[in-house]
């Protein structure tokens, strides 16, 4: 944070700072993948998606069962970005060769939830987010339709 400080990124909270036009002052905005894919996906409970946490997720199926449901929620996932954003490639889905090892398949949850938070700071530039937080931090997610949004 010191370092993106001194670029004059400066961490966004829920004061916003805006330049002569409105628009918000190009930040360091701090996002959690889950509440905005909450968001994105109108979901009542979070995403079962993190590759760490499968066995927790579906403790009765197999491996290979558990592995199949991580790629289906990835599909989903990646499906509900594509609503979004212009290109999300196809390859943020595992094949089946990936589909062999837990820790082969991480790479795939690490780059979607880059996308998440590519997309949730794209709400932030576009006044479209809302914040938690207060003066001193903030987590932000997209606002909600037809909400009045804070940036």
């Amino acid at each position: 944070m010191a370092d993106l400080n001194q670029l004059g990124y400066g961490l966004a909270t829920c004061i916003p700072d805006a330049d002569d036009y409105g628009r918000p002052i190009p930040a360091t905005v701090e996002v959690y993948p889950h509440p905005a894919i909450v968001r994105l996906l109108h979901l009542d409970v979070r995403l079962k998606y993190k590759v760490a946490k499968s066995k927790a997720f579906w403790p009765d199926n197999t491996l290979a069962e558990r592995r199949e449901r991580l790629r289906n929620n990835f599909r989903r996932l990646r499906t509900g970005l594509a609503t979004k954003m212009r290109t999300i490639p196809e390859h943020c889905v595992p094949d089946d060769t990936y589909l062999r090892s837990r820790r082969s398949l991480k790479r795939f949850e690490d780059a979607l939830d880059a996308l998440v938070c590519a997309w949730v700071g794209a709400c932030y530039l576009d006044r479209r987010a809302q914040c938690f937080g207060d003066q001193d931090a903030a987590i932000w997610v997209p606002a909600v339709p037809n909400r009045v949004e804070v940036a």
